[in-house]
């Protein structure tokens, strides 16, 4: 990164400069019910700041802005807002890939537990449409319940409804369309760190596809983009459906035009045009994101084994990042009244992992302390989960009795409602809704901290090895650890982009 100019870094200049900020608000070159098209024109330096706008109405036409209705309406997911609306983004440069980043939504979800909850009730609720957050209960016992809510007069402290993340309904009006933001740099976390593109000396133009979230009518498609009130019975023929507003969606596009003189003498645009025409080009170093899915089976087995591999054979890998979608007894996916699907649940008792690279196994013991798996967590990620510890695992609320090992024994969040949905875990309902529902793990394969290099893995993929601790809670099956699971690993490599005389090519 040594040789990236000032102007395409990320990180505050040494001194200051005169400076063009041009906003272009782009309408889509193509748009559908399931993904749209940005070209971005070929001008200045692409601010990673620059940002989609988008909103999301719910598909029943019954629903209208009165009262009565408004509390029927369906809200985004708790912690993952505007984000559930994408499901893949993809930025391309002519027919090269620089970055992409599938399941967005629930990576989105994942990153935004390493900020702090100020931040997260505060300014994400303002322009990410998320209601995040953790507060003591309302009756004073000690016990969680969800920040951000509208607890009205009501002294029982019952939820009404969260504030500020209402769907509107489709009609002719947009006017009750809330809309939300969804930048460049949290589309494309890993990409946008080192490098802003150039993109006044790029022969292509770059294009930013995004392909949107699907959520059917059906009462068990609830929760991919939008999650109704329990007092919504399903009105418009049992329409449960959700969609992005194609009306709602452009892109903020931030150009920046630098008008001082470079280290050269030359004013700083002409200093990265030569050095983009030179014989070598610009050469930079950035990080790109590979998703593997792993489908675990069901099973009544007390201890489950689990090995994987992760497609990553050539590549260098700085981290990988774990999350379980739970599925209930039937097969239908697990659903939480607050986080939809954007979530990932521990098991009663800790079930432990290790990774395979280059033939030796990265830990000498398993990973299965809940407190090793976040300290792997903070230093995968650059610092510590900011979710109560209760939302992480159940360590807390587990028995740890031999006599009654991994039974549900000490609810730690509030037994009131919120949008007509009790907020603690009930063994006899099988529902979990916040308790235990951020248990993320990953792994940090970076070898040395000072020049963020990752390790070069063989011929050989990267084997995963879990051992899932299965129980089996008496009152409803879907309490149980026993259910067939999905594993997301988001693993980030390295790869260089090269830009010469205007060509733009990628390896690694």
């Amino acid at each position: 990164m040594s040789n990236l100019p000032e102007v395409l870094q990320i990180s505050p200049m040494a001194t200051i400069d005169n400076m063009t900020i041009e906003t272009s608000i782009l309408d889509p070159t193509t748009i559908t019910t399931n993904s749209v098209r940005f070209v971005i024109p070929r001008k200045g330096i692409l601010d990673v700041g620059s940002a989609v706008e988008l909103g999301c109405v719910a598909l029943d036409k019954t629903l209208t802005t009165d009262a009565t209705s408004l509390a029927k309406k369906p809200f985004y997911p708790y912690k993952t807002g505007i984000g559930a609306c994408i499901e893949r983004a993809t930025l391309r440069c002519g027919s090269v890939v620089l970055a992409q980043t599938e399941q967005f939504g629930r990576y989105l979800t994942i990153n935004n537990q390493f900020k702090t909850q100020a931040e997260r009730t505060h300014r994400d609720a303002t322009y990410m449409l998320t209601s995040d957050g953790v507060e003591p209960d309302n009756d004073g016992n000690g016990r969680f319940q969800p920040a951000n809510c509208d607890w009205g007069d009501d002294s029982t402290g019952v939820g009404k409804r969260v504030q500020s993340v209402v769907m509107g309904v489709q009609d002719d009006e947009l006017v009750s369309v809330p809309v939300g933001l969804v930048k460049l740099s949290q589309l494309f976390p890993h990409f946008a760190k080192g490098l802003q593109l150039p993109l006044f000396a790029m022969n292509d133009e770059c294009v930013l596809e995004l392909e949107f979230t699907q959520q059917g009518t059906a009462n068990a498609d609830q929760g991919a983009i939008g999650i109704f009130p329990s007092d919504y019975a399903g009105g418009g023929g049992g329409n449960f459906g959700c969609a992005v507003d194609p009306r709602t969606v452009r892109f903020l596009s931030d150009h920046l035009t630098y008008h001082g003189m470079g280290k050269s003498g030359k004013d700083r645009m002409s200093e990265v045009a030569d050095m983009i025409m030179s014989s070598t080009g610009l050469t930079v170093p950035y990080d790109n994101l590979s998703l593997t899915t792993m489908n675990i089976p069901a099973s009544t087995e007390p201890n489950q084994t689990v090995s994987r591999e992760i497609g990553l054979a050539g590549k260098v890998v700085k981290t990988i990042v774990m999350a379980d979608q739970s599925f209930n007894a039937d097969g239908t996916p697990l659903l939480s009244s607050q986080l939809g699907l954007y979530h990932s649940k521990a098991t009663w008792l800790p079930s432990s992992y290790n990774l395979r690279v280059n033939d030796r196994l990265l830990y000498n013991r398993a990973v299965e302390r809940e407190s090793y798996q976040q300290n792997q967590l903070a230093q995968a990620m650059g610092t510590d989960i900011c979710v109560a510890n209760s939302e992480y695992s159940f360590d807390q609320s587990v028995s740890k009795d031999t006599t009654t090992l991994g039974a549900y024994t000490n609810s730690r969040w509030t037994d009131v409602a919120v949008n007509g949905f009790p907020c603690e875990t009930s063994i006899a309902n099988g529902t979990f809704v916040r308790e235990g529902m951020c248990h993320y793990n990953a792994i940090d394969l970076r070898t040395d901290p000072s020049n963020d290099s990752g390790t070069l893995v063989g011929q050989k993929n990267i084997t995963l090895e879990r051992n899932l601790r299965r129980v089996t809670q008496t009152g409803s099956a879907n309490a149980s650890d026993t259910a067939k699971k999905t594993c997301f690993c988001w693993s980030q490599y390295q790869q260089v982009v090269n830009i010469k005389n205007g060509r733009v090519s990628v390896m690694g």
